[in-house]
């Protein structure tokens, strides 16, 4: 779509995407409150996936959009097809140093909703989480912790 719109020369060649292109509501991922355990220099940290919202479906059947809505009801992260986290986020570049994929086949499995890792005390750490699902959408979201001074 980029490379259509620097070559397009006039208002009608924008024009003529009217109605061919659609942009959807951006999802809403929110997270959960950070679990620390103090272990002396070290911290275990504990993040994760409380709600994932999908708002708008590219589905066009509504029966199949019913299906979905039903099963996101039963399964609320059934839809995300991968996350990831950026233990030390900078605030620029997402750098995932762990990621979950759902597994395909006869026995699809879901992402876990959690995941934890050993930080070093005495630090400020911004947490980022990326969320990608089955249609493409993604959400990001971060959360801060501090770890200079047992709470």
């Amino acid at each position: 779509m980029y490379e259509y719109l620097k070559k397009a020369k006039t208002v009608d060649d924008i024009n003529s995407l009217d109605g061919k292109i659609r942009f959807y509501n951006k999802p809403y991922l929110r997270l959960t409150n950070p679990e620390i355990k103090w272990t002396g220099e070290k911290c275990d940290v504990i993040v994760g996936i409380e709600r994932y919202v999908v708002f708008e479906f590219p589905i066009e059947n509504e029966e199949h959009k019913k299906e979905v809505q039903e099963l996101i009801k039963e399964k609320p992260l059934s839809l995300i097809d991968y996350w990831a986290v950026d233990w030390d986020y900078d605030g620029i570049t997402f750098k995932s140093s762990w990621q979950a994929m759902r597994r395909m086949g006869r026995n699809i499995v879901t992402t876990p909703r959690s995941t934890s890792k050993e930080l070093d005390a005495g630090k400020l750490y911004t947490i980022a989480i990326r969320v990608v699902d089955i249609f493409g959408n993604d959400a990001s979201n971060t959360v801060n912790i501090d770890l200079r001074g047992k709470n």
